[in-house]
């Protein structure tokens, strides 16, 4: 219902000094969750948030606000700075998932408070067996897009994530693959372990999954039967998509390609539909 969103955005804003820290973050939430923009509207709450007393808002609060704004894809700066200074004082307070929610929203935003990654990794320390499949996939994705470079973060993901490996989403588990190879983290033994799940998943997977999974496992040099063997789907799953790689997907399928033939000896493994467009 557009016009009604529409109708509420602007009686809203003849009323925004009216609305007290959980109005304004029931509306930032509501207007994240149905995908409806309005930019006057969101830039006037932000501006609310941004000048109220730091603790009116709870820390939960203010992962909900970020990840509306990193999910809207309003990138206001001013306010992701305010939100993460208030959470650096109460970074102790925050859950395993909100950890994930708060990283996965800066890098989102391409947004690097001084610090604020950092904390984050200390916050996670003893929290592990916490996060979620999903949660650890975001936290991975969010500190390899963002070049943080912190071993012990993806020590802690690695050994995390092979205990809660069948809980993983094709997209979820393609994102944790490439946050490793992309941080150049290389960990054999996680890719080993995900490996079959990953197997279980490929028919899920949409083209720039499966190009992600290739390159990651090429680029980290871990081969294994159960996922690029003779008896795995990967290369079927690759010719029924084939028209859908995009040309740095194709990239990446051929960086694979040239890995598998040099470690096997074999002949290429790519589908002609794919080999084509790679010429």
């Amino acid at each position: 219902f557009p016009y009604v969103f529409n109708e509420i955005a602007s009686r809203s804003l003849h009323q925004i000094e009216q609305f007290g820290p959980l109005d304004t973050f029931n509306m930032i939430i509501a207007y994240a969750k149905v995908g409806h923009k309005s930019e006057q509207l969101m830039q006037a709450l932000a501006e609310k948030v941004i000048h109220q007393p730091s603790h009116h808002f709870s820390p939960q609060m203010l992962v909900g606000i970020a990840w509306a704004y990193a999910n809207t894809a309003h990138h206001t700066r001013p306010l992701f700075h305010a939100i993460a200074k208030s959470l650096l004082d109460n970074i102790h307070k925050l859950t395993a998932n909100e950890i994930a929610s708060v990283a996965w929203s800066y890098a989102s935003v391409n947004c690097n408070h001084y610090g604020l990654f950092d904390a984050l990794a200390e916050a996670s320390e003893g929290k592990w067996p916490q996060f979620s499949a999903q949660s650890l996939a975001n936290l991975a994705w969010a500190y390899s897009t963002m070049k943080e470079v912190n071993p012990r973060v993806y020590e802690g993901i690695a050994k995390a994530s092979m205990k809660c490996k069948e809980n993983f989403t094709s997209q979820g588990v393609s994102n944790l693959l490439w946050a490793f190879a992309n941080a150049g983290h290389v960990d054999s033994d996680l890719f080993s372990s995900l490996a079959p799940v990953t197997s279980s998943l490929l028919e899920e997977c949409n083209s720039q999954a499966l190009a992600n999974i290739a390159w990651a496992y090429a680029v980290s040099n871990v081969d294994d039967d159960s996922l690029f063997g003779k008896n795995s789907p990967f290369v079927a799953v690759c010719t029924e998509k084939a028209n859908d790689f995009t040309s740095g997907g194709v990239s990446q399928l051929h960086q694979w390609n040239i890995w598998r033939k040099e470690l096997t000896g074999a002949p290429s493994d790519l589908p002609p539909s794919v080999q084509q467009r790679g010429l």
